[in-house]
């Protein structure tokens, strides 16, 4: 017999749900058992409640009686005189109560409230599925993907669960696959849940490429899958992640959505510092951040502006866009587009800055093209802006007039652009003294006037041409990708390279630090879109042409190789079998956000 203080129960009502009060606290009960000879009714009640969802999250001994506090959040009661003995045991997160006349009755305590999984849960993730998971008790939540190849072994993801109610995502199931799935929930090193999911998965949607892998070194390459942003498929554009056999373990396809079955991203996806993707729709005023399963989780809108090619995320949070302005006329009275750029505060969705490049660069210069229709022109075509904390300015890169530097008044810093054409800008400002000038390896200024010009190259410098993909190394350099349409301003060599500069800007000069791309000629060419990286892990650089690039055999399509920056040794490389632009933008990230 348990000893307490009190051993006289106070019934005050005598219904389905009475208040108990000595050992109750007042408290509203959902059962209580009132006499020894009621165990048969304990035993019915638990009985309706066991799904294995149900359990004790915590119970009390409080004056005279036993008080359950279920995750139904039903509490019930068992006099204390009636039990003889009660034990815990951690190992199976088990309570066990042994009543008086022999009967034993087992609880689940401390254990999983509730895990339930659901394949695919808005309709936009094949590969995926969703866990929801409650608990009181904080522990390890395990998730195991058995991979398609027994040989291959599993794939493993943990989330630190602290507790409560939280979502969590399973990525990486295979398609033509009947895919096994393992869930664990551990606590203090001992899994008290465990169940097993089979997800059958059907064939992969026929628009997607064919994937050949011709080159992996893995120990040498940075870890992650690749992130492909494809646009051969047509609207909705979609996105993908591969694993080094080429096989697809996740995709974004918005064929079902009421707002996006028409979406094209331009550019692409990119992931947030907090895990979520964002992307544009062209053409329309909308940007929008989803999760992993394709739900969409933010909406923002840019009146009077639409979207065209790239977001990007600033440190503070806030982002970058490059825009059309509706309306907004051409010194010919033609309407221009892709000519600004706008930073947007996240989290208000007010518009903070704009730039009309009409103001600050020359709508008028012609030497490297310009696109005219339909009442319609695009003097500039910008195809990416980042910016640089280091003195708050932003770099935009444009397909007809190179790439520059813009401070967050509107006002020109530099340019990195063949010198052909240049004269004077929107305010009447000669734009010449901003131009950079090349220097040769040593940092000596370049003399031959053809050079300087870009009708010739030298040994140690060559200006990008058409580029894309700009990013700030680590080392305050200046990264891109130079598809080199139009180099030296006609066709004469064909290639496409990774080219880094370092940009002087006390005495505006450019200097070329590395390049990558050249020696692979049509092999890498890619006349528009296309991407580069760097992964300072491994000091690895990702250099990806993106359409229309020689795959061999008379066959056309795209390009990842990563490559060592230091060496040039090509650790991996695939080629995407494909028509059409097959991708802007390509990343090197772990499947999970991190």
């Amino acid at each position: 017999m348990i000893q307490s203080i009190h051993r006289f129960l106070f019934l005050l009502l005598a219904s389905s749900f009475i208040l108990f009060s000595s050992c109750s606290k007042e408290k509203e009960l959902d059962f209580i058992m009132t006499d020894c000879n009621e165990v048969a009714k304990a035993f019915q009640y638990f009985e309706t409640l066991s799904n294995d969802r149900n359990y004790v999250s915590r119970y009390e001994i409080q004056d005279d009686c036993f008080v359950f506090y279920l995750n139904t959040n039903e509490i019930v009661a068992l006099p204390d005189k009636c039990i003889d003995d009660y034990s815990e045991n951690p190992a199976t997160s088990q309570l066990t109560i042994t009543f008086n006349e022999g009967s034993v009755l087992t609880l689940t305590y401390g254990s999983l409230l509730e895990l339930d999984f659901t394949y695919n849960p808005y309709k936009h993730t094949p590969l995926s599925g969703l866990i929801e998971l409650q608990t009181d008790k904080a522990g390890l939540l395990k998730i195991i993907i058995e991979h398609k190849d027994p040989e291959k072994g599993e794939f493993i993801k943990t989330f630190s669960h602290p507790g409560g109610f939280r979502e969590y995502p399973v990525l990486g199931l295979f398609f033509s696959h009947m895919n096994t799935l393992t869930f664990q929930y551990v606590i203090d090193g001992t899994i008290v849940y465990s169940d097993i999911y089979e997800v059958p998965v059907g064939d992969p949607p026929d628009y997607l490429p064919e994937i050949i892998i011709d080159v992996v070194k893995e120990d040498k390459m940075t870890l992650g899958m690749h992130l492909v942003s494809y646009r051969s498929k047509g609207n909705p554009t979609v996105a993908f992640m591969f694993d080094n056999d080429g096989e697809v373990r996740w995709l974004l396809d918005y064929t079902n959505h009421p707002d996006l079955s028409w979406l094209n991203f331009d550019v692409g996806m990119e992931r947030l510092r907090n895990g979520n993707w964002y992307f544009g729709n062209w053409p329309s005023q909308n940007l929008y951040e989803a999760d992993m399963t394709g739900q969409i989780i933010n909406q923002w809108d840019i009146p009077g502006y639409e979207f065209h090619h790239n977001i990007q995320e600033k440190e503070n949070g806030d982002f970058l866009v490059t825009a059309t302005k509706w309306g907004s006329k051409h010194e010919n009275d033609l309407w221009a587009i892709e000519d600004h750029i706008l930073e947007l505060d996240r989290l208000s969705g007010n518009i903070k800055t704009v730039w009309d490049l009409k103001e600050s660069l020359d709508e008028s210069r012609r030497s490297l093209g310009t696109d005219e229709f339909q009442g319609v022109i695009d003097w500039i075509h910008v195809n990416a802006v980042q910016e640089d904390p280091r003195d708050n300015t932003i770099i935009v890169s444009s397909r007809f007039q190179g790439i520059f530097k813009l401070d967050y008044n509107n006002n020109v810093k530099w340019i990195l652009s063949p010198p052909r054409g240049w004269e004077t800008n929107g305010r009447g400002e000669d734009l010449n003294p901003y131009l950079l000038t090349p220097v040769d390896a040593s940092g000596q200024l370049i003399a031959d006037a053809k050079i300087i010009e870009g009708v010739e190259n030298h040994g140690d410098f060559e200006y990008p041409w058409m580029q894309h993909a700009h990013f700030i190394h680590p080392n305050g350099n200046l990264f891109m990708f130079d598809n080199g349409d139009r180099r030296n301003y006609d066709f004469r060599e064909i290639y496409s390279r990774a080219v880094e500069y370092e940009i002087d800007e006390v005495n505006m000069t450019a200097r070329q630090i590395w390049q990558y791309g050249k020696e692979r000629g049509t092999n890498t060419f890619s006349r528009i879109v296309s991407d580069v990286d760097h992964h300072p892990d491994k000091n690895n650089i990702l250099f990806s042409p993106g359409a229309w690039v020689d795959n061999g055999n008379g066959t056309l399509g795209g390009k990842i190789i990563e490559l060592n920056y230091d060496t040039k040794e090509v650790v991996f490389e695939a080629r995407f079998n494909a028509p059409g632009i097959v991708f802007h933008r390509v990343e090197r990230l772990s499947l999970y956000p991190e």
